[in-house]
């Protein structure tokens, strides 16, 4: 959790918290019983970030549990319905890979890595970055569909295995290696 020093992101931070709080609270108008919870805190700061995300809750009228740090996500993944990366930048999410192989679909930003774990209709629903009214419409869609997340949840596990198996990564990185040594000679 942690704000940018991007001069142009301002209005929002790098992992996307603020559009996954106003994502909830236009979600939470189409359906009370939606539950929202935000794992994870500052690295490094005095809180002042953290603080300021529960205000936006506060003042968009949504009520999210801010849970902190979690040693780990495998204790609190069986408990979720849906797991939601809103990040405007990710080099690849750990997460997203772990509720992939718990079963659990995402919706998340189509930027960076996540395009990697994440096939849009297959594996879960892919949204633009800073896109507020796309999310809340991807929570509600999985949230309304028990045969949809389950589908879903189902298809990422198997693509998770298969992409992200220590082999395959391997062989890729092999492949891509010889592949540079071949243009250079």
């Amino acid at each position: 959790m942690y704000p940018t020093r991007a001069k142009s992101f301002q209005e929002v931070g790098v992992k996307g918290h603020e559009t996954f709080i106003d994502a909830a609270a236009l979600a939470r108008t189409k359906n009370e019983h939606l539950r929202f919870f935000i794992v994870g805190d500052e690295f490094v700061g005095d809180g002042s970030y953290r603080r300021a995300l529960q205000r936006r809750a506060e003042n968009r009228g949504v009520s999210i549990e801010f849970l902190g740090h979690l040693d780990s996500m495998s204790d609190f993944l069986p408990a979720m319905d849906i797991l939601s990366n809103p990040s405007v930048s990710e080099s690849a999410s750990y997460t997203v890979i772990e509720a992939a192989l718990a079963r659990r679909p995402v919706a998340a930003t189509d930027v960076g890595g996540l395009t990697d774990s994440v096939i849009h209709g297959e594996t879960g629903i892919l949204v633009p970055a800073k896109d507020a009214q796309s999310l809340a419409d991807a929570f509600l869609q999985l949230a309304d569909d028990a045969g949809l997340r389950e589908r879903l949840g189902q298809a990422g596990r198997r693509h998770v295995i298969s992409r992200f198996d220590i082999a395959t990564t391997t062989s890729d990185l092999e492949r891509v290696y010889a592949e540079a040594q071949r243009l250079r000679s």
